[in-house]
């Protein structure tokens, strides 16, 4: 068994032809268009959840996704990938936050080969992919196209139907010699299903490469308790693990994001200031930089003496978000402050996706009436990635009058997502927002017109004037 624990480094990429960011969204766009395939023609779509999960870790020009310090983890994959001797499975695990799942959508975005063939399935509850019904289905209907054959499109087809389909694609090479790497990404956020020593067949046939990633978790806390439950502990293999990121990796993280952010690199007490204040968590310095990127030119100004009177760690980062939240309320912010912080609560507590009546079932009811408020205050300053369940969030909101208005204050963010990803969230938010008084909607409009431009200009014009009349 080989094992390789990697620790970050520094080191920048090369961009040929543009920049890293914009290679990286254009070769993200042809992965979707190979992942997908086979995935859209199943009676039930699960396409777009699994395109919207890779544009979650890959971002857009324009908002670009924080990422770096891996280097040494990308060579290493690329490594086993290209090693004929290597073992034929590989095992990526690490504690929540590392950034797993952007490593393996990064490292899959760069990978241009035509003789190899690439199958992904992410795992998410956030995507909602994390189901048998869909995590099989995906991974089956892949398969069969990868191997020249017909997707099933049979409705009723059980699931284990499917995971014996997959099982037994997995079992055969492809025909013409080509290669195939097929990555199952979140092991651990599976749901009504497990791991077990049946997913994958033992005998791998020549030509294939085997990718799983899991978190570590209270009940398999160690990569051998992962290689157990996968029934792979005395079969070949490479095991990878992520370590925090250190002051290179937050430079280069830094470095990759472009200009202006790009400059902050080059300032060696200020990169240590952030690592001090992230501890070297991915998940933590990405919100940061997140930060920083949307002060534009004025975060060149930064200096370290600004951060030095932040506490490290999540307690630091909540501690400046409720400062600069305060200032943002003004004199309500006990009313904000109050109803944020249940649901903050509320969500951190869950251990899994919240209903909005769970939300009122849970929750003291004085709070949560003005739970509309707060999706409405929360709306300019959520993460891209994040607008989607946001939305979710809002439509379920009992109240009709209360509904509208926090979906009117998150639409407009729309136009910061890709056209592929917020032309449905648009359609089945317009109805809600149509059911608006006249007055109420003709007044969203101002804000909704970049949005509505951004969505194709006529076609989008158009539903909105049908939506009004």
């Amino acid at each position: 068994m080989t094992e390789k624990t990697v620790r970050s480094e520094g080191e920048r990429s090369v961009a040929i032809g543009g920049s890293a960011q914009g290679n990286i969204i254009l070769t993200g766009d042809i992965l979707i268009q190979t992942i997908t395939q086979g995935i859209r023609t199943l009676p039930t779509n699960y396409a777009t959840k699994i395109e919207n999960f890779i544009h979650a870790y890959l971002g857009t020009p324009q908002e670009p996704v924080p990422f770096g310090g891996r280097d040494a983890a990308l060579r290493s994959l690329n490594t086993w990938l290209e090693d004929p001797n290597a073992p034929p499975r590989l095992l990526l695990t690490a504690p929540a936050g590392r950034g797993k799942s952007a490593l393996l959508v990064r490292w899959l975005a760069a990978l241009e080969q035509e003789t190899l063939e690439k199958v992904f399935v992410p795992i998410s509850i956030r995507y909602e992919t994390n189901l048998a019904s869909v995590t099989f289905a995906s991974l089956a209907a892949r398969l069969a196209i990868a191997h020249g054959e017909k997707v099933s499109s049979d409705t009723n087809t059980p699931d284990e139907i499917w995971k014996g389909l997959a099982a037994d694609y997995l079992r055969r090479p492809l025909p013409d010699g080509r290669r195939l790497l097929v990555v199952l990404d979140g092991l651990d956020e599976a749901a009504n299903w497990d791991v077990t020593p049946a997913l994958f067949p033992h005998n791998l046939p020549p030509g294939l490469r085997l990718v799983v990633s899991a978190r570590l978790t209270a009940d398999r806390p160690t990569a051998e308790a992962w290689l157990r439950a996968l029934g792979w502990e005395r079969l070949p293999t490479y095991r990878l693990s992520l370590e925090a990121l250190d002051k290179p990796g937050v430079a280069d993280v830094l470095q990759k994001m472009g200009v202006p952010l790009d400059q902050l690199a080059r300032n060696i007490d200020l990169v240590a200031e952030l690592h001090r204040l992230s501890e070297g968590d991915p998940l933590l310095v990405k919100l940061y930089v997140q930060d920083l990127w949307q002060k534009g030119d004025a975060a060149t100004r930064l200096k370290p003496q600004d951060l030095r009177d932040i506490h490290p760690g999540y307690e630091g980062y909540f501690e400046k978000w409720w400062e600069d939240q305060r200032r943002l309320w003004g004199k309500e912010h006990p009313l904000r402050e109050r109803t944020v912080q249940e649901v903050f609560n509320l969500l951190a507590t869950a251990m899994g996706a919240l209903t909005n009546d769970d939300l009122l079932t849970l929750a003291d009811p004085a709070v949560l009436l003005d739970c509309a408020q707060a999706l409405s205050d929360l709306a300019a300053h959520l993460p891209p990635d994040l607008l989607p369940e946001a939305l979710t969030a809002a439509r379920e909101i009992r109240y009709a009058d209360a509904r509208a208005r926090a979906l009117s204050a998150l639409v407009p963010r729309l136009a910061e997502l890709p056209k592929s990803q917020a032309y449905p969230l648009w359609a089945e938010t317009l109805p809600i927002l149509a059911g608006r008084t006249r007055r109420d909607l003709l007044s969203d409009l101002g804000a909704l017109v970049p949005l509505i431009a951004a969505l194709g200009g006529e076609q989008a014009f158009t539903e909105t004037a049908r939506a009004i009349q």
